[in-house]
């Protein structure tokens, strides 16, 4: 009964980790999904939690047979369940969600009438039933905490998520052939001969069932017309696929994060934002960068003569394999100028409160996204200015949201915008055109000036990155009313506003979201 409390603790944290993985993937990184996800789970434990009372008051169903068909249905279940949602997925993603959200409660109903006929199974003596009971549930303690230590730390930064997933039904599978072999008679051996054919026949279908799930996860509905991802890295601290394009195109948890390229003519990536730093900052010697992704702004910013020192920080290490790969961005690896850390934006700067940059530079993700108030809220945004030199600029991308804009106005004295990007500085923007292209032209890559003013193309760039339009918006934004401040209690980019989300295959870069 121990063994079975700790197992049921480990699969189901595990299990639930994986399915909040594999949703937020289908969903883009929607906030709400971590909410509906433990909301299904409870009502599976609910459901699972009366199923167990009805096999203890009915007195006719013997424990160990219950605990191995249960454990039996609770593997194949979960296992078939995300190819099965998978495949809805690219039908209807209404129903495909649907069904991932079913299959979370059904599985956690099957797995959640374990532990408590366990309980009930392990109190043999009045006397003892304290003791006993707080054995089972201590037991059922370390076996969920096991499960995000050992499953969320170190097997999803080993193994990819069609891998744990494999893993995590054997397991189950297995401890359901222990116990029915701890049964008698034909029970024993029709229930061990049942478990190892199912295993048999799992290793059989694995590789096909699960082929290309990510895919099917992401693309949906446009997964016939896809082609296989050209790379895809995954950790514990998420999933990173490269689509092959021109230029390729990097997605971070299933949603648009880039693309590999520098060249402002190119301008895929709208690129052009990067350089405009020389427009907005007269000598940028120290530059912090907060989310370096493909490597491509890091790239332009530390090819500027006036930057001394480029310090890049990235919260998933899986992006520097990825821009090793690419010639563009790869020269960033053992560039003097550059240093990256692997670290959380914000726990960085807390740790290093006597840095000060002249530049601080976050290429942010879409507003709506998990986690999005951490780099957007009113709280943060005076944490970067406390590490801003005198005159000071940071540069963010709001992805269309004007509260993004307001929550800079009233933390810095002046705010201009440049298509959706934000920068902020307690300085005004005073440069004029001439010293902004003068600035500009310094701007050398390899050498070689980057505006090459004899070349047509790269002179009519230049005159509009020179000539651009960076009016103080900070008063204007200040009489409004209609608009959330975002702080770490409201977070108002990911609940405040009732918006429409927007797919990936809708939205192929952040600064076209409206």
């Amino acid at each position: 009964m121990l063994l079975l409390a700790a197992a049921t603790g480990y699969i189901s944290l595990s299990q639930e980790i994986l399915w909040f993985r594999a949703i937020s993937y289908v969903t883009g990184g929607k906030p709400h999904v971590f909410a509906y996800l433990l909301g299904f789970l409870l009502l599976g434990v609910a459901g699972g939690a009366w199923l167990a009372q009805k096999v203890c008051e009915s007195g006719r169903i013997r424990p160990l047979p219950f605990f191995a068909v249960v454990l039996s249905l609770s593997g194949l279940v979960y296992y078939l369940s995300i190819p099965l949602s998978a495949w809805v997925l690219t039908i209807s993603p209404s129903l495909g969600l649907l069904a991932c959200y079913a299959a979370v409660s059904v599985v956690a109903l099957l797995m959640g009438s374990v532990f408590p006929v366990a309980c009930h199974q392990a109190i043999r003596s009045e006397s003892a039933t304290g003791l006993l009971l707080s054995l089972v549930y201590f037991a059922n303690i370390v076996g969920a905490t096991a499960g995000p230590l050992l499953t969320g730390f170190i097997l999803l930064d080993l193994y990819a998520f069609e891998q744990n997933v494999f893993f995590l039904s054997k397991i189950t599978l297995a401890i359901a052939a222990l116990v029915w072999l701890a049964c008698r008679g034909w029970q024993k051996a029709g229930g061990t001969i049942g478990i190892a054919s199912a295993l048999a026949v799992l290793f059989l279908v694995h590789d096909g069932l699960y082929a290309r799930i990510l895919e099917k996860l992401h693309y949906q509905t446009e997964f016939v017309y896809k082609a296989p991802y050209k790379y895809l890295v995954q950790n514990r601290s998420g999933i990173i696929a490269v689509e092959a394009g021109s230029p390729d195109v990097v997605y971070g948890g299933a949603i648009y994060d880039g693309r590999f390229n520098t060249d402002p003519v190119n301008n895929a990536n709208l690129i052009r934002r990067a350089y405009l730093i020389a427009a907005l900052h007269r000598e940028p010697k120290e530059v912090l960068e907060i989310g370096l992704s493909t490597g491509s702004w890091a790239r332009v910013v530390a090819d500027h003569e006036a930057v001394e020192h480029l310090t890049s920080i990235e919260i998933n290490p899986g992006y520097l394999d990825l821009i090793g790969r690419y010639p563009q961005t790869e020269s960033l690896l053992d560039d003097p100028k550059v240093s990256i850390c692997v670290d959380d934006g914000r726990r960085w700067l807390n740790r290093h409160p006597e840095r000060k940059f002249d530049f601080i530079l976050m290429n942010t993700s879409f507003h709506w996204r998990d986690q999005g108030t951490n780099l957007l809220s009113a709280d943060f945004l005076r944490i970067c200015r406390q590490h801003l030199k005198p005159g000071g600029v940071l540069y963010f991308n709001s992805t269309g949201s004007e509260d993004v804009v307001y929550t800079a106005v009233t933390v810095f004295g002046h705010v201009t915008r440049f298509l959706n990007f934000v920068a902020a500085s307690d300085a005004p923007f005073a440069l004029t055109p001439e010293e902004r292209r003068a600035n500009l032209l310094r701007f050398r890559h390899d050498g070689k000036p980057v505006f090459d003013p004899t070349i047509p193309e790269l002179r009519a760039i230049l005159d509009e990155l020179a000539n651009s339009d960076l009016e103080d918006d900070a008063p204007a934004y200040r009489s409004r009313t209609d608009l959330f401040c975002i702080t770490d209690d409201n977070m108002a980019s990911e609940y405040q506003r009732c918006r429409k989300w927007f797919p990936p295959k809708l939205v192929p870069h952040p600064e076209q979201a409206k």
